[in-house]
């Protein structure tokens, strides 16, 4: 029965796309951040668990909380978002027009 309702389930999904269904107030930083303002600036004010890495109108990077949190506090003041961020990949970004 589980293996039936989770089929129908990816079925009426798959008719919508994902922009139904994605946060349109998203905060993007800039690759030239440290950590440190990163949480100062952005993490209280803007929780989120992803933050886009954003330089020129374009998507350079994904920063997770969990990368931050992972990281020694004492790095925070001069490690900087563009060496911390992963690339943008289908672990960590979509396209707003993909099936759902």
């Amino acid at each position: 029965a589980h293996a039936v309702r989770e089929t129908e389930s990816r079925s009426l999904l798959a008719q919508e796309s994902v922009s139904r269904f994605m946060h349109t107030q998203v905060t993007a930083v800039p690759p030239t951040l440290t950590i440190a303002e990163l949480v100062e600036k952005y993490a209280f004010a803007h929780y989120q668990n992803d933050y886009p890495v954003v330089e020129d109108g374009r998507l350079t990077g994904v920063l997770s909380l969990r990368s931050i949190l992972q990281l020694e506090r004492s790095k925070w003041q001069w490690l900087h978002v563009a060496s911390l961020m992963e690339p943008p990949s289908s672990r960590n970004s979509i396209a707003p027009t993909a099936s759902a």
